[in-house]
């Protein structure tokens, strides 16, 4: 994915800088969890 345009080209308006960060971090999370799910099978 790209950082460049989150919302996609089409938005044009500034992104939300927290929300963005909260969601980077959750699916950071999920990611990592998901890798120690396969881990762990």
């Amino acid at each position: 994915m790209r950082k460049a345009h989150p919302n996609g080209v089409q938005g044009r308006r500034k992104v939300n800088r927290k929300k963005d960060l909260k969601r980077r971090d959750e699916i950071a999370n999920l990611q990592r969890w998901l890798k120690g799910e396969i881990k762990n099978k």
